[in-house]
């Protein structure tokens, strides 16, 4: 159903924004406790700050990622000119 295929496409930005260097369990569990404690205590406007903040430093640490990559990627032989 939506909510599985929403956990698998949410899971590919999970596994990425881990492999950044900046990523760091501690910074990422304390973001997920506070967004918790805020829905807990019916702070709707902190919560949705609070999990925008995330969703951004996690899309931070994923383009972190893919830049890296890109910047590592060999050229193609289209790229060097050399015709296949």
């Amino acid at each position: 159903g939506y909510c599985d295929q929403l956990f698998v496409q949410a899971e590919r930005y999970r596994n990425l924004s881990r492999q950044a260097p900046a990523a760091k369990k501690k910074n990422r569990d304390e973001e997920h406790r506070t967004v918790f404690e805020a829905v807990l205590a019916g702070n709707v406007d902190d919560a949705v700050k609070l999990l925008n903040d995330h969703f951004l430093a996690t899309a931070a640490l994923c383009r972190s990622v893919l830049k890296v990559r890109t910047l590592q990627k060999p050229a193609s032989h289209v790229d060097r000119g050399i015709s296949p």
